[in-house]
C-alpha cells in the first residue's frame, strides 16, 4: 500500500498526469459494467417476450375473428 501511494506521489511531483488504479477500483468497474450486461439482457429478453406475446394475441384475435366470421355449423 505504501508502494503504490509514493509511486503516485512521485508522479505527482514529476508532473506526469499518471493515475494508480487500485485493484478496487478495478473490482468496482468490472462490477458496473457486469451490471450494465445483465440490464441490456434483462431488457432484450422483455422485448422479445412482448413481441411474442404481441404475436400470440395476434394470431388468437385473428383465429377469434375468422370464426365469428364463419361459425361453425356444429355438425
Amino acid at each position: 500500500m505504501v508502494k503504490v501511494w509514493d509511486v503516485h506521489f512521485r508522479a505527482r511531483i514529476g508532473g506526469h498526469a499518471a493515475h494508480i488504479v487500485s485493484s478496487q477500483q478495478i473490482s468496482q468497474v468490472t462490477h458496473l459494467l457486469h451490471s450494465c450486461v445483465l440490464v441490456a439482457s434483462s431488457y432484450h429478453l422483455i422485448g422479445s417476450m412482448q413481441t411474442n406475446f404481441e404475436t400470440y394475441y395476434d394470431n388468437l384475435s385473428h383465429e377469434y375473428h375468422t370464426e365469428s366470421d364463419h361459425p361453425t355449423t356444429g355438425k
